[in-house]
């Protein structure tokens, strides 16, 4: 939690240390920033947030982070110290990502966007030797990797596996909608589904539906209009497996 709001930037306070004029502004003002989001304002008809309230906690957000990355390097000093690495499977992965003005939105809600999407994911398995994946997975096959972990050393039909991240080339996110916010601007009155490849993204609000060309537009600021069988007839394009092709196609119908 050291990553969410207000972003505790030390072990010791929410505020930043009073050395130097910036971090003494960005104390004053993120009371007000803070307060100013609050009960889904970012959510409303005529939300603004000013640049420097805006970057202030951006600021507040990245200490939080190198604060997480100090206790985690910590962690795996005595981790490793202690020999519990050798036999012990860890995951460093997060739940969300954080906007600060990205689509006009901010914190971690009504979004599917990739900026709340694509989060770390870091794996040590004792048994496998480091490597880079590129593959697209999700978050939603990590119960399945933990469930063998504890089981079985076998990583097949896993996260770890390749020719299991072959036959699951489209990660599938969801976002249901927070129905008790009169004055929400109409787009976020829904719930939100998005399948996801390495070059393609759908997403469906409600019965609408937009594309993202993620190669042309990976900041997915120019949405296209879709609908599920043309994505469907892109993945094919790209010679992904046909049963999840199949199966995301059926999950977005429903």
């Amino acid at each position: 939690y050291d990553v969410h709001a207000p972003y505790p930037p030390t072990l010791e306070s929410i505020l930043r240390p009073f050395d130097s004029l910036e971090a003494a502004l960005d104390n004053i003002r993120f009371p007000w920033a803070l307060a100013h989001l609050g009960r889904h304002a970012y959510l409303q008809e005529g939300f603004e947030l000013g640049e420097r309230s805006r970057a202030s906690l951006e600021r507040r957000y990245h200490a939080a982070i190198e604060l997480m990355d100090r206790k985690v390097e910590e962690f795996f000093a005595a981790a490793e110290a202690d020999g519990a690495l050798d036999d012990t499977l860890v995951i460093l992965t997060s739940d969300h990502g954080e906007a600060f003005g990205e689509h006009e939105l901010f914190l971690h809600d009504a979004s599917v966007f990739n900026t709340h999407l694509h989060v770390p994911l870091w794996i040590h398995h004792p048994s496998l030797p480091a490597e880079t994946v590129d593959d697209v997975v999700t978050t939603r096959h990590l119960f399945d990797l933990m469930r063998n972990a504890a089981s079985t050393s076998a990583t097949t039909g896993t996260l770890l596996d390749a020719d299991f991240r072959a036959q699951e080339p489209i990660a599938r996110a969801q976002h249901f909608h927070y129905p008790h916010l009169e004055s929400m601007k109409p787009i976020y009155r829904h719930d939100a589904a998005t399948a996801i490849t390495a070059s393609h993204k759908l997403v469906r609000r409600g019965q609408d539906f937009e594309y993202f060309d993620l190669d042309a537009d990976p900041g997915e600021q120019n949405p296209q209009t879709c609908g599920i069988e043309e994505f469907a007839r892109l993945c094919r394009e790209d010679s992904l497996p046909a049963e999840a092709i199949r199966n995301v196609t059926k999950w977005l119908s429903a």
